[in-house]
């Protein structure tokens, strides 16, 4: 148990990389396959339907480069300026922080896998 213990410690990040991974490959899938709610939003939200599908091949790229050790610093990083700039649209838009929940959490694990991984490089 000891030793489960000091291999989640040393490599949580890539386990925090790969969870996050998961989560992005799951919501891109969603994406380029959107239903009639998700192509209304993005609709709304950015003026076109169609960005339902890049948004999506941005997810699965995120989620591409968490899944790797190597480019899983630039993967994060891009995954927060891609969230935050989301998440800053529909601030502006709005003018409130209502349903950025998700958003805030995608944001928090991207930044400890970020900071994690280049922890362990040093």
């Amino acid at each position: 148990m000891r030793r489960l213990i000091d291999l989640v410690g040393e490599h949580w990040p890539a386990l925090a990389g790969y969870a996050l991974a998961l989560v992005l490959a799951h919501s891109g899938v969603g994406h380029l396959t959107p239903d009639a709610a998700l192509r209304q939003h993005y609709r709304e939200a950015l003026g076109t339907a169609d960005a339902s599908y890049l948004i999506g091949v941005l997810q699965l790229a995120g989620a591409a480069a968490l899944g790797f050790r190597g480019p899983r610093v630039a993967g994060a990083l891009g995954v927060l300026a891609v969230v935050g700039a989301a998440a800053s649209l529909r601030l502006v838009r709005t003018g409130s922080f209502e349903g950025l929940g998700p958003a805030l959490v995608v944001v928090l694990v991207a930044t400890a896998v970020a900071v994690g991984e280049h922890g362990r490089r040093r």
